[in-house]
């Protein structure tokens, strides 16, 4: 049998933990039962099994449970993320610094 297409689950963050994307996947219903899922290494991600119930999730990552496999993906209408950069605010302002060393 081939294997199933993922299906995109869009996460509004950089990234979501995997306990918490379960959920929202509807792979789980409760958080309770994502912490067994998880603990029994019945979750794999991105093929390998996971215990760690607070594994960070980014987009790409698969994540599989009862051969239903969901993919992180992008929200809709959001930036990419820019690599080695980071973002402060103050009201009414937006500031993007340079890129950081090393």
């Amino acid at each position: 049998m081939p294997a199933r297409r993922p299906v995109d689950v869009p996460i509004r963050d950089e990234s979501i933990r995997l306990g918490q994307f379960l959920k929202l996947a509807d792979l789980a219903e409760l958080g309770s039962d994502a912490k067994e899922l998880i603990a029994e290494g019945e979750v794999l991600v991105n093929g390998e099994p996971e215990t760690r119930r607070g594994r960070q999730l980014r987009v790409g990552d698969v994540v599989e449970f009862d051969g239903r496999p969901a993919r992180v993906a992008r929200r809709p209408g959001s930036a990419p993320f820019l690599a080695g950069h980071h973002e402060w605010r103050l009201p009414g302002h937006t500031h993007r610094t340079a890129r950081r060393p090393g």
